[in-house]
């Protein structure tokens, strides 16, 4: 994000969150709370807000789903649809007048999902976006070629400084990207058998030895 955004978010912070105590169930906790699960918030962590376990993806997700909501209707769809098992109950809570319990203009229906798979460890799958949206870049065609340079970013992400190092350096096993219009998947990626190999040893814990 450009630094005069920022700027004018930690100017309107300083003058909203005085308005506040600072309790464990008061907003400012909350906000301090997030902060210090996201890389370098640990300042924060240092001054006891536990953070959650939240990574990137999670915080992306968190981002968008309030940028999508725009009034008390978006709240009312967005609960219904995950609590209630069946798509027309939600699209009955909207209405006759609005189809496939989408806000023209507003709300959008996730075309493509991407999943990931690491040896030991899996992910909450999240949406492959074809294009910037609310300032997020977006990450392209889901083809393979799209895909597999995704997966390279990922990895490099883990390591020491980079964006996701709280996850330890990552190798990706498999990943692909599915069309939730039909459940077909559209792109593939599969790292060399070597790479997984090697993952799946540094995730062994290394027996020590016996001191006599």
């Amino acid at each position: 994000m450009p630094r005069k955004q920022i700027e004018a978010i930690i100017g309107e912070l300083r003058s909203w969150l005085p308005n506040y105590d600072h309790g464990p169930a008061d907003y400012p906790t909350l906000l301090y709370r997030i902060l210090a699960s996201a890389p370098g918030g640990e300042e924060l962590e240092d001054m006891g807000y536990e953070p959650f376990n939240l990574g990137w993806q999670e915080i992306d997700q968190l981002g968008r789903v309030l940028e999508a909501i725009q009034d008390k209707r978006d709240v009312e769809d967005i609960v219904a649809g995950l609590i209630h098992d069946e798509e027309e109950e939600v699209e009955e809570a909207r209405g006759e007048e609005e189809s496939n319990g989408v806000s023209e203009g507003r709300d959008y229906p996730i075309t493509y999902v991407l999943y990931l798979e690491s040896a030991g460890r899996g992910y909450t799958p999240m949406e492959w976006r074809t294009r910037a949206r609310y300032g997020i870049p977006g990450y392209g065609a889901p083809t393979d070629a799209n895909l597999e340079r995704y997966v390279r970013r990922f990895e490099a992400d883990t390591q020491p400084g980079g964006a996701n190092a709280h996850l330890g350096p990552t190798i990706i096993s498999r990943a692909r990207i599915v069309d939730q219009r039909t459940g077909q998947t559209v792109a593939r990626y599969e790292a060399p058998r070597f790479q997984v190999i090697e993952a799946t040893e540094a995730r062994r814990p290394r027996a020590r030895a016996r001191r006599r």
